[in-house]
This record gives C-alpha cells, structure tokens and sequence, in this order.
C-alpha cells in the first residue's frame, strides 16, 4: 500500500490479488477536505396536554375554570375548546368555541 498526502487531499494506492487470476487489481482510494458541519431543524411538536383545569364557583349558572399553561414544545397554543356534560352518559356539548 502506497500513501500520498498533500495538505488537502489524500490518496492511497492499493494492491489486492484477486483469487480468481494471478493479476492484481489496484486500487485507488481518495479523499479531499472535510465538508460543512451540517445543521438540521426539526420542525415544532404538539403542544402537550394543558394541566387539570381547577374550578370556582361563582354562582347557581357560573362557573371561572383555570388551568397552567402547557409546555409549547415550539408550536404555541392558539386556542381550547370547551365542552361540558349534565351526565357521563350524554354527549358532550360545547361551551365555547375558542378560549386564549
């Protein structure tokens, strides 16, 4: 094996035999300066699950619920949809469309 350097490029000669024949096959191997660091982004995950909301009752027919923000994980959160039920047997409906 023969090795030739530069301060940029490096070549190195190989010699194999092949089993096959008695000839050998060079080899030429080369190589030039590193490329670029490559950068890459990922693009922004779901937002996580808010916090269980708390509740305060104001009156008979109001009711103020809170809740922490949850974590964005680069993708913030525009808008919560409400929905409430009398009873776990019934459907869902909607309180409010959008809450921020």
């Amino acid at each position: 094996m023969v090795m030739e350097t530069s301060s940029v490029f490096h070549t190195i000669f190989c010699s194999e035999t092949n089993d096959d024949d008695d000839e050998d096959d060079d080899v030429l191997l080369q190589w030039g300066p590193y490329s670029e660091a490559l950068r890459t982004l990922t693009g922004a995950g779901v937002p996580d699950t808010p916090s269980v909301p708390e509740i305060y009752f104001k009156s008979p027919t109001t009711a103020v619920l809170s809740w922490h923000e949850p974590v964005c994980n680069g993708a913030p959160v525009t808008e919560y949809h409400l929905e409430w039920t009398f009873r776990e047997d019934q459907d869902f409906m909607p309180v409010s469309v959008s809450v921020i």
